[in-house]
């Protein structure tokens, strides 16, 4: 009996083996045309990100600028209110100044930033 059991499972493995050759090859001459794909792929990701990187790094640094010139305005427009509050004079006036310094700092920097725009998209894979 283990001879016919053994007739039996080597043809049939025969076949599992020319099948298994049969369907790969094709499978393997595709994944070399994919595998041309995907590196063009990843190469064009490559550059979408160093262009990317780029220009986050511009985006920040002008929004970094925009911040400290409000922040130099605030301060100045503070260290203005403390000295016209120290001399003898009207502080209502020099509390109005103050305020209106504030304001202009404010909307100075809202148009920078709406002119600025959104920050850029990182790319997808």
């Amino acid at each position: 009996m283990k001879s016919m059991k053994n007739m039996t499972i080597r043809p049939i493995a025969a076949l599992a083996l020319l099948a298994v050759i049969g369907v790969g090859t094709p499978a393997i001459a595709g994944a070399a045309s994919n595998s041309a794909t995907a590196k063009t792929t990843i190469s064009a990701y490559q550059t979408q990100l160093k262009t990317w990187h780029t220009a986050v790094t511009a985006y920040d640094t002008a929004r970094a600028t925009i911040q400290r010139t409000y922040n130099k305005s605030v301060r100045t427009a503070t260290t203005a209110l403390t000295v016209a509050l120290k001399a003898k004079g009207s502080h209502t006036a020099a509390l109005a100044t103050f305020h209106a310094a504030i304001k202009l700092a404010k909307s100075t920097r809202l148009a920078s930033m709406t002119a600025l725009g959104a920050a850029p998209v990182r790319p997808t894979k």
